[in-house]
Formats: structure tokens, C-alpha cells, sequence
């Protein structure tokens, strides 16, 4: 389960976030 969404994404979730949610986590690391 992806713990950024709560959506079941199974064995990708890395791409799952960075494809979903990576523009969140860029703004997050870029502060």
C-alpha cells in the first residue's frame, strides 16, 4: 500500500510515488 495515497500498488511502489507523487517529495527534498 502506497503510504503517501493509500492505494494498493504491490512490489512498485517505488515507481508508483515517483511516478504519482514525485513532484511532492521534489518540492520536499528541494526545501
Amino acid at each position: 500500500v502506497c503510504p503517501v495515497c493509500g492505494t494498493r500498488v504491490g512490489m512498485d511502489m517505488v515507481g508508483h510515488i515517483t511516478m504519482q507523487h514525485g513532484h511532492f517529495f521534489k518540492i520536499s527534498f528541494s526545501m
